[in-house]
């Protein structure tokens, strides 16, 4: 009896190592396969960040960029004007002379400053050693009548060379090439500008310098609309860290100084951040930063953080908790009868759980049933697919805009490369760019808000995909879209820009509202092998037709008043 006794211990507690090494083998296997997942996940969500966010700060910088580089060819324009109409250094010496090339040059540059967005005054300061230091004119832009206005001119010895108020000259005059002045207030105290000035030279003669500046507030607007994820912002310094705007640091403070921000800074100084985001620390919290430079040699910031980018893996984390809980669970009721039926799933699992950990999400997994393994299979199939989909729609999102629906700059950026790879082998068939522009945006978001801007941008989107329904649109900008035009859109090109006309004439004479109406200007350029080696080339004639037509569309009145 005794004996009897013994071995019923002894075949209990064989069944319990059983079961608690079939519960040890499954935990093991499911925290492999949750490790592998929510490192797969924050990898993800990692390399998402990069894209997102670097993506971010190239296409927000791209309207700061617009506007500089208007500033930057219009200002050489107006340069290249006044150097041609000037005979000489001796023009200058005489006041007659002087008054009247003053006078040859005024109206142009007037023309010039008016049709530049965000310039507030225009100026041409002769060489003092030539014509006087208080030499030159200055207008600046008066809002009330629309109009530039001259102002006096600022005597430039009357302040030491390195004065905000006449540093702007002797920058220019020492570099001896276009410059871009950092910000600054005006002469009258009123805003803050940013400078691109250009000297002329004649004959190897230094003769003067002329300039437009930019209301910095219209940069500062746009980087301080700038969002990523929930809480992430953007903000505006200096190669040497020096803010220009911050939502809550000062102007001038410098990045070097601050605690946390030591990598950023030296980021800044090296120029690069490389292929991966940047740790800093601020005010307590850990974020992630990347940058780009303007072609004035600022810096656009975009800082988030660290919590806002792993929400969807933290998540990830706590249902594969919630999974291998389940999982154990269930397993711990699994008799010595199942040992044999577990061994082929486990290793099924385990299997895939490396393909997953060497990059493959192609796993499928045979089998099922209604038994505990079969649910367990089916756990780990639901969290593949999850994990699959997840990864998916993230590199889906990266390639769509998400106000229009359509593709966005990036995947612009991808049909570009594609376009560049066939013109460089010479195997490029027949195609065209053509860019538009939507006139009126800031008009309709200043005067009706920006949900009505919202629509406004929409509905141009819905236009321009009717009018070139065979072809690829993307939404390369805040108010600029580019279309792909190949086959029939190619070969009827022509008719459907005189298309898009009509239609815009026929929808806004029908619209009740200013903003359901459509005002687009277009501009297509046909790809030339003999003269065009990338697909950047057809791109910047069709935006120079673009923009005539732009100003001749302005010049017209067609727009909202």
């Amino acid at each position: 009896m005794n004996g009897d006794v013994k071995v019923k211990k002894k075949y209990r507690s064989l069944k319990s190592r059983i079961i608690l090494l079939i519960l040890c083998g499954i935990l093991a296997s499911t925290a492999i396969l949750a490790t592998i997942s929510i490192g797969l996940s924050r990898e993800a969500s990692a390399k998402s960040a990069v894209s997102i966010m670097k993506l971010t700060c190239e296409k927000e910088s791209e309207g700061v960029t617009t506007l500089l580089e208007d500033i930057e060819h219009l200002t050489r324009v107006a340069a290249d004007y006044a150097r041609k109409n000037l005979k000489g250094a001796y023009v200058l010496k005489d006041a007659r002379q002087r008054e009247q090339y003053y006078s040859d040059i005024e109206y142009y540059f007037d023309e010039i400053a008016l049709s530049t967005d965000g310039c507030l005054t225009y100026y041409f300061r002769p060489d003092p050693d030539i014509a006087g230091s208080d030499a030159g004119f200055l207008y600046i832009y008066d809002a009330d009548s629309g109009k530039y206005v001259q102002d006096e001119v600022t005597d430039l010895y009357a302040y030491e060379e390195d004065d905000e108020r006449v540093s702007w000259f002797f920058t220019a005059r020492m570099m001896g090439m276009p410059t871009w002045i950092r910000p600054y207030n005006d002469i009258h105290d009123t805003s803050t500008v940013i400078s691109y000035t250009i000297p002329i030279y004649v004959d190897n003669t230094f003769i003067g310098i002329t300039g437009m500046d930019v209301d910095f507030n219209q940069v500062a607007d746009r980087v301080e609309s700038i969002t990523a994820y929930d809480s992430g912002y953007a903000f505006l310094c200096g190669v040497h860290g020096e803010i220009y705007v911050h939502k809550s640091l000062a102007y001038g403070e410098t990045i070097r100084d601050i605690d946390g921000l030591e990598n950023l800074s030296a980021a800044l100084r090296q120029d690069s951040s490389g292929d991966a985001l940047i740790d800093v620390t601020f005010d307590g919290t850990k974020c992630r930063a990347a940058f780009t430079t303007l072609i004035n040699g600022m810096k656009l910031v975009l800082i988030v953080p660290e919590s806002e980018i792993f929400a969807g893996s933290n998540t990830t984390a706590y249902t594969l908790g919630l999974a291998m809980l389940l999982i154990a669970v269930l397993f711990i009721t699994i008799s010595v009868y199942m040992t044999r039926k577990i061994t082929g799933p486990l290793n099924q699992l385990v299997a895939a759980a490396k393909r997953i950990h060497g990059g493959d999400m192609n796993v499928q997994l045979a089998g099922g049933g209604s038994d505990e393994i079969g649910e367990l299979t089916a756990i780990f199939r639901s969290m593949i697919s999850q994990l699959s989909l997840y990864i998916r729609d993230v590199r889906r999102n990266a390639y769509i805009d998400a106000l229009t629906g359509i593709m966005n700059s990036t995947a612009y950026d991808s049909s570009k490369k594609n376009l560049n790879e066939a013109i460089s082998y010479g195997d490029s068939s027949e195609f065209a760019i053509a860019v538009l522009d939507v006139n009126n945006l800031k008009f309709v978001n200043d005067t009706y808000g920006h949900d009505c801007g919202d629509t406004y941008i929409r509905k141009a989107s819905q236009l321009v995909c009717e009018v070139f329904r065979n072809s690829p649109v993307y939404r390369f900008g805040g108010d600029e879209f580019i279309a792909v035009l190949k086959n029939h859109d190619y070969e009827h090109r022509d008719e459907l820009a005189e298309k898009l006309a009509a239609e815009m004439r026929i929808r806004n004479a029908a619209a009740d509202n200013e903003w359901e109406k459509t005002f687009i200007a277009v501009g297509i350029s046909a790809f030339d092998p003999e003269k065009d080696s990338c697909v950047d080339d057809i791109f910047k004639r069709a935006d120079e037709l673009m923009y005539r037509y732009k100003t001749e569309m302005k010049k017209a009145g067609r727009r909202p008043v």
